[in-house]
This record gives C-alpha cells, structure tokens and sequence, in this order.
C-alpha cells in the first residue's frame, strides 16, 4: 500500500518546533485529502506560510501571527547594518503556549526540477531562496523573538518528458526518497527540516502535464544574535 512519506527533525534548540511541523505534515495531507487535484501546496510561499501557521494554532495552546509590522535593521551599502530601525515585515511568528519559545520566521519558495537523469544541480533554485532569506533573517532585531529562524520551502518537480520515473509511482517515490536523503544534507536545512509527500497526490500533474508536484519541505535554519 502507498503511504505518505513524512520526514521531521530538529536540531535540539528548536526541538519545540518539532510538534508543529508535525502538525503540518498532517494538514497538508489533510488538504490532500480533501482536494487531491488541488493540493495547497504547490501555491505560492504565503499560502504554504498560512498552513505552517494554521498548524501552530491547532498544537498545544500555540499561537501565530503572519506578515506583522515590526521594526527591522536597515543595511548600508558596505553590506553591513547601521543600527537603524525602520518599519517592516516579518512573514511569521510562533509561539509555544508558556511563550518561552518564540520563532520570528522569515521565509522564501523554491519551486525546484529534480532527476537523477537530468538535472545537474537539483538544489540550485532552492540555495538562490535559501541565501535571500537568510539575508531577510538578518535584518530581523535581535531581540525579536527567543530564534530567528529562515524557513526554505521548496516545492520539487518531477518533468514528465525528461524522466522515466515520471508515470510511474513506484519510480516517483524512488526519485523523491532519493532527493530526500541528499536535501536533508544542504546547508538550509541545518538545524531542522519537515518534508510531506502525500500518497493521493504523489502522482499530481499539473494543467499543462508538464509536471507531477510530488510534495513539499520546509528547510529551517536559525540566525544567531551574533551573525
């Protein structure tokens, strides 16, 4: 039988995130469930923001804010940072429910073509987004939250003209397994990551039968207050 593929972990400073990436996972396949043809993840970065989002709420008396006014660091030509405060964006915050731990989370997609027979660099789209949040991250006041956090979410593709896994779901779930293992290992990912591929859209192709959308992953990095 064809399960969903469920792949979570945390360093140990952010291991109460852990339950609600968990979480995730299960609203994700929940969504996919319900919309098989239409799954919420292969949407834009905000709306894979408002599931992560959604998840904290329904975890243990957690709570989340997305796209909050906060004061932000300016950088100066010399790519360093003034010191000065002017008013901006932070795409999430999440709270557990005593508030000891708290994640201002900055975020980017990447929707990323994979295949061992093709692709070259198959985590190329994916550091491009993981180096600009990470930049967005430090602009993040230090005192912000308890972590900053930069979340990488990428959204891996599978080309049905260029892979011979492509309508085959035993070879589908092959090639995801496979990319799986090596994304664990790139350096967004180095203090956690959440990867969901649902059993009821591993096949998904999208209008244009370009493309199966197997699933999805957030890679999670935390900023230090010293870097």
């Amino acid at each position: 039988m064809i399960e969903d593929i469920i792949d979570i972990k945390c360093c140990n400073k952010l291991k109460g995130l852990t339950p609600v990436l968990k979480k995730w996972t299960q609203l994700v396949v929940k969504y996919s469930e319900h919309w098989p043809a239409d799954p919420c993840y292969w949407y834009n970065e905000r709306a894979n923001i408002g599931v992560l989002a959604a998840a904290a709420w329904q975890y243990d008396h957690w709570i989340s804010i997305e796209e909050y006014s906060t004061k932000k660091i300016r950088k100066i030509p010399s790519n360093r940072r003034d010191g000065t405060n002017f008013s901006g964006r932070c795409d999430l915050f999440l709270a557990s429910k005593n508030g000891r731990s708290q994640f201002a989370c900055e975020a980017k997609q990447a929707v990323q073509s994979i295949s061992n027979e093709q692709i070259k660099d198959e985590f190329r789209l994916i550091n491009i987004a993981a180096a600009a949040v990470w930049e967005d991250v430090s602009g993040l006041n230090s005192a912000e939250a308890t972590h900053r956090v930069a979340l990488t979410i990428c959204v891996p593709r599978i080309s049905i003209a260029r892979s011979k896994a492509a309508l085959n779901r035993d070879l589908v779930t092959e090639e995801v397994c496979r990319w799986l293992v090596c994304a664990k290992g790139i350096p967004a990912a180095e203090h956690g990551y959440a990867f969901v591929f649902p059993r009821r859209t591993r096949m998904l192709q999208d209008e244009g039968g370009k493309y199966i959308f197997p699933g999805v992953g957030i890679l999670i990095r935390e900023r230090l207050r010293s870097q």
